[in-house]
């Protein structure tokens, strides 16, 4: 028989995975985590009483397992849940990869995101993400397809740059025949990928379509730029 919480769990689940944590509340967000440990009562009660005893959500994660389980409802089933999520949140941060790469003209970012795809087969959409002075933080494969079309959602684009804390993006895909021509679709995706993050202020710096070696800057050969630079390169 289905718990009595279920329905709400879900309905934390789908705000969850609509808007990821900036839609919930640090109470919320421990009621989420804690009904992976507590299955079958309601985790509201533990949730607030965690944040009234450490004060926010980042000192409920750094507490100790002695300190977690003087919270009424916490057992230390849960508190290593907590804990186990506090110690990935520092690991991620530690591994977090340190490039030396910065997208300042259109070479410079031509020169690292073409041997991204070689080899690919299929088409493929790549996001690379940006700090403000456009050092490359990260770099993800967020769809590959078939050999005739990248569908892929916005929201991945947009929850990726918000995970890594990137103001800028650069997304690029390749077309497998070898034309680095960009067809009526990918314009109109570019511009509505621009027009999306611009919403989340995110800036799309630039869409790039690889064919074997070559590559089209879509945003640059579109709209004009100065000797190859990007119009936000600082």
């Amino acid at each position: 028989m289905a718990g009595i919480h279920d329905k709400h769990r879900q309905r934390l689940k789908e705000r969850y995975l609509q808007g990821g944590l900036d839609l919930l509340e640090p109470h919320v967000t421990l009621e989420l985590l804690l009904g992976y440990s507590i299955p079958r009562k309601d985790t509201n009660p533990c949730a607030h009483a965690l944040i009234k005893k450490f004060g926010t959500l980042r000192g409920v994660l750094d507490a100790g397992t002695e300190e977690l389980v003087s919270v009424k409802g916490i057992t230390e089933h849960s508190a290593v849940l907590i804990r186990l999520c506090g110690d990935l949140s520092r690991r991620y941060a530690l591994e977090e990869p340190k490039y030396n790469v910065y997208f300042r003209t259109v070479k410079d970012a031509a020169e690292f995101i073409i041997p991204v795809f070689r080899d690919q087969e299929v088409e493929a959409v790549w996001l690379f993400c940006l700090s403000g002075n456009m050092r490359l933080k990260a770099y993800r494969k967020i769809y590959e397809g078939d050999v005739n079309t990248a569908r892929f959602r916005i929201k991945d684009i947009t929850e990726t740059a918000f995970r890594t804390d990137s103001p800028k993006v650069v997304i690029a895909h390749n077309h497998p025949g070898g034309s680095p021509i960009p067809s009526g679709t990918d314009l109109d995706t570019t511009w509505r990928i621009r027009d999306s993050l611009a919403s989340n202020s995110i800036e799309l710096i630039e869409h790039f379509i690889v064919g074997g070696e070559n590559y089209t800057p879509v945003i640059l050969c579109t709209e004009g730029g100065s000797a190859g630079k990007f119009h936000s390169a600082t």
